[in-house]
């Protein structure tokens, strides 16, 4: 049997993923080929430099240990084993209900976050938990998605990214959550429709543009009520109102480009991070007040560990320097060992 010969992409050749377009688009301006692996099969891609040729998932390279991407697809073994080697990590505990020792783990920690093992982009997860009657709901939400969930100490502070690609700090943005201001005149409900009015933002994740639109949901709901809001509520002039309470930039979240702001010590925590847990790319999501000072001495923390990290919100921040982290990304991937 002949193998299939795909044609390579070019310039204007369509792709549904977002990765895969700037992927393909960058290799292209680098004089690098792409085409895909399989016909309609999007997920693969097999890129060349004229002398060696590799195949990628997205941003998961063709190096990447298939122990290491395990280890980090599940929340709970990653934290461990950060850990082990003495890198910062929140208190947690791993529940399948609402049993006496996640009651008393929240009592102990006052606010806490549940997130299922091995969820990403947000997905599942419950934030600024505090009371029991919340943390029995926050458990339900989380097991629509998985069996096995963390309850997880709530870190104070400002969400951060940072992108590791062979042991070179290659970006860190500012996840800002999503927020309105009241001008004493809109409901939150017309003041979220004005701010998804905004040219900057998408309801299409696979659009080049830097931000999403905030979905009304139940959690955006629950978030307004902690804060003494509904949809029909008028908030005076100058309140702010927040939507999510992380920044995720699928949750409609605003990235602000930090990266000259990185301290040497947390530089060195995320290449240790990555190091330790066999990743030759990697995004860490850190929580902490302020990404110049040192974890150690804010109290931060590495609250997750992605393995296939996405890599758009560097290229379009919303504000601050764009950087060229799929140009590095192409670029190690033929680099010679």
């Amino acid at each position: 049997m002949q193998p299939i010969n795909l044609p390579y992409l070019s310039r204007g050749a369509v792709m549904k993923n977002l990765h895969n377009k700037l992927i393909s688009q960058r290799a292209l301006e680098l004089g690098y080929s792409c085409r895909l692996l399989v016909e309609d099969e999007e997920d693969f891609l097999e890129l060349s430099n004229g002398e060696r040729t590799v195949i990628v998932n997205k941003t998961r390279s063709h190096r990447l240990p298939a122990v290491a991407g395990l280890i980090t697809k599940n929340k709970r073994v990653c934290s461990a084993l950060l850990k082990r080697h003495d890198l910062p990590v929140p208190d947690e505990i791993s529940v399948r209900s609402c049993t006496q020792e996640a009651l008393n783990f929240l009592d102990s920690h006052g606010t806490v976050v549940v997130k299922p093992v091995d969820t990403n982009r947000g997905v599942g997860i419950t934030m600024d938990v505090r009371t029991p009657d919340e943390l029995k709901q926050a458990i339900q939400n989380g097991q629509a998605y998985g069996r096995d969930l963390l309850v997880q100490q709530q870190i104070h502070g400002r969400d951060y990214r940072v992108l590791v690609i062979d042991g070179e700090i290659v970006g860190v943005l500012e996840n800002r959550p999503p927020q309105v201001t009241g001008d004493g005149r809109s409901s939150v409900y017309e003041l979220i429709q004005a701010l998804n009015a905004d040219p900057a933002r998408t309801a299409d994740k696979d659009e080049f543009k830097p931000m999403l639109v905030v979905q009304i949901d139940e959690e955006v709901k629950r978030i307004l009520a902690t804060q003494g809001f509904s949809l029909s509520s008028v908030p005076a002039a100058g309140t702010t109102i927040y939507l999510r309470k992380n920044g995720n930039e699928y949750t409609g979240g605003m990235n602000i480009d930090r990266t000259d702001d990185l301290c040497p010590e947390n530089a060195a925590i995320c290449l240790e991070a990555a190091r330790v847990l066999g990743l030759d790319v990697a995004g860490l999501d850190i929580r902490t007040p302020d990404i110049s000072r040192s974890m150690r001495e804010t109290g931060g923390t590495i609250i997750e560990v992605n393995v296939l990290p996405g890599m758009n919100g560097h290229m379009f921040p919303a504000q601050g320097t764009p950087r060229d982290s799929i140009g590095k990304y192409l670029q190690y991937l033929f680099r010679v060992s």
